[in-house]
């Protein structure tokens, strides 16, 4: 996943595309929703795709995200829940053949998977390596936790001799901690509302975004790629608050014109 220091650089963009309120914001009014992921990637180098974590796609689908992706666009591809939040990890092999395999057709496009945890799975080690034992090479992969019991420095260790990456958070739920366990660093921003029902509807300030241009500039200059994308999508959010943290990156975040 890494590059040589002074080729890394960091990507951002938002975890979905496809938002109704987006349009006359974000979209323009006269952009039929078919084209939309050409005008987002029009702007954006990468997408989290959501869509995944929900329900396998058709064959057909992925074949379509590949075919449509302009060069040097990246997905990243949530793991299923069937996996991490109903099975919660347990016997994990069968579920991670499956969804690699549907995806397999994005080919060089795939970029990172993300596998978020449930808050309802607390800490177990063990569980968690031999979940990370299965985890197939090629694209990197990324964990996110959502119980603060994971934050530990076995989990860590557990990580980093994977290759696996920490997901840091912005979420007022969560530590802002960021630990650095592979070479790479996969940042998601879900909001700083402490009303949960306000979640998806905050607006970051430019003095919040910040600092995290300064930790993902110093993963940059130490050869780690970073990976970046914001979940709050309402009324166009995100893709307002991810332009102004390319801004925030300057040179570190990945040329896109």
């Amino acid at each position: 996943m890494s590059s040589p220091a002074d080729q890394c650089t960091v990507r951002v963009g938002t975890s979905g595309w496809q938002y109704d309120d987006w349009r006359g914001t974000f979209y323009p009014d006269d952009v039929a929703k078919r084209r939309w992921f050409e005008h987002y990637t029009s702007r954006f180098p990468t997408v989290e795709i959501n869509a995944t974590f929900y329900r396998l796609p058709k064959p057909a689908t992925v074949e379509r995200w590949h075919d449509r992706a302009p060069d040097r666009f990246r997905f990243a591809v949530k793991g299923s829940r069937y996996l991490t939040h109903n099975k919660k990890l347990k016997a994990p092999s069968d579920p991670v053949a499956t969804i690699t395999e549907r995806m397999a057709p994005l080919k060089t496009f795939h970029g990172v998977w993300l596998w978020q945890l449930p808050p309802n799975l607390h800490l177990d080690v063990d569980r968690l390596e031999r979940f990370l034992d299965t985890l197939p090479g090629g694209p990197g992969h990324a964990v996110e936790f959502r119980h603060r019991s994971w934050y530990v420095d076995e989990v860590e260790d557990a990580l980093a001799r994977h290759n696996v990456a920490w997901v840091w958070l912005s979420d007022h739920q969560m530590p802002d901690t960021c630990p650095v366990t592979a070479d790479f660093v996969y940042l998601r921003f879900h909001g700083l509302a402490e009303d949960d029902d306000q979640r998806y509807r905050y607006d970051y300030a430019e003095r919040e975004l910040a600092p995290w241009a300064e930790r993902l500039r110093s993963a940059a200059a130490d050869g780690r790629d970073g990976w970046v994308y914001f979940n709050n999508d309402y009324q166009a959010n995100a893709p307002r608050n991810a332009a102004t943290q390319i801004d925030l990156l300057g040179d570190a975040a990945e040329p896109w014109d």
